[in-house]
């Protein structure tokens, strides 16, 4: 099967997740997902309320971090693990700012997000 390549464009991102064919890429560093049964993201760390995330399209890390009643009183929004399993088998580590509103993190079935404790 040829693999087709779109421009990777706001609008591209926006209709392609819409038809819920693939997830915006990552942050730099963060590396295309290997393909999973996972249904869910997990949350953990220093959120209200830590556990699974059923996936959409288009999840994006803040979105998810909301979803899970937001950060406690020792959540560190600049010290966000993004945790993926890659194509070629790797598990990748990405620290993550969730202030970073310039960048967002989008989120592949799969993903761990934890959030590590302001000290």
């Amino acid at each position: 099967m040829a693999e087709v390549l779109l421009p990777r464009t706001p609008l591209v991102f926006a209709l392609v997740a819409l038809i819920g064919c693939l997830s915006p890429p990552g942050p730099k560093g963060l590396p295309e997902p290997a393909p999973t049964e996972a249904q869910h993201v997990l949350v953990l760390g220093h959120v209200r309320h830590p556990g699974p995330l059923l996936h959409r399209p288009g999840l994006e890390l803040r979105e998810a971090i909301r979803a899970s009643g937001g950060f406690d009183v020792l959540g560190n929004r600049n010290a966000v693990v993004v945790t993926r399993d890659t194509l070629d088998g790797r598990r990748v580590r990405v620290r993550v700012s969730a202030e970073d509103e310039a960048e967002p993190v989008w989120l592949a079935r799969g993903d761990v997000v934890f959030v590590d404790a302001r000290y």
